[in-house]
């Protein structure tokens, strides 16, 4: 083999250390950006594939889930069916008095307030609106403890509220002397205008 000369060596030697320099700078700008793209395609098309697994679960559910939606539904209606409507100071009057005769509740509420339109500070297009009423009367503590836990069961959307239990003023003897007078606040959402 000839022996090159120093310059064709040092010429060489500068080609391959550009070859080098050229193959570092496509893998760096080339290779290596399509890497990232395959990595970020990669994984926007797991995400695609994760929602389209997540849509078909949902379109498998759907019954199951139309189901539990109409059980929700009628819940609901059943519930409006309850709720204050009309001449609202007769409604609570009515219902108040009625499920204390259903029930055979020994406590006694001769006065109750006039409706007072409260705000319900929940969501913005909630469809119910509030009222609340302020309940007076008496009983022995057990009844009231009774009628009071038996009402928030029968009417789950009527809250009770600043309960004053004191006792009845000394008036009477014998075993009424052992009543209390009660007072206490419900707030009723109104039925929703169709």
């Amino acid at each position: 083999m000839n022996k090159l000369s120093k310059e064709k060596q040092q010429q060489l030697i500068a080609v391959a250390m550009a070859g080098v320099v050229v193959i570092g700078l496509l893998y760096f700008f080339v290779i290596s950006a399509q890497g990232k793209s395959k990595a970020g395609k990669k994984a926007e098309i797991e995400a695609t594939q994760q929602a389209v697994d997540e849509a078909s679960k949902l379109k498998k559910n759907t019954p199951v889930i139309q189901e539990q939606l109409d059980e929700v539904m009628a819940r609901q209606a059943a519930m409006e069916k309850n709720m204050a409507t009309g001449d609202l100071y007769s409604w609570v009057i009515l219902t108040v008095n009625d499920f204390k005769s259903k029930g055979g509740y020994r406590v006694q509420i001769p006065y109750f307030s006039r409706e007072e339109r409260v705000g319900i500070g929940m969501y913005g297009d909630f469809p119910y609106e509030e009222v609340k009423y302020q309940l007076k009367g008496n009983g022995y503590y057990h009844d009231i403890g009774k009628f009071l836990a038996d009402f928030e069961n029968a009417f789950p959307f009527i809250r009770v509220q600043n309960l004053d239990i004191t006792p009845d003023g000394g008036i009477n003897t014998g075993p009424e002397a052992e009543k209390l007078s009660f007072r206490f606040e419900i707030v009723v959402p109104l039925k929703p205008k169709e």
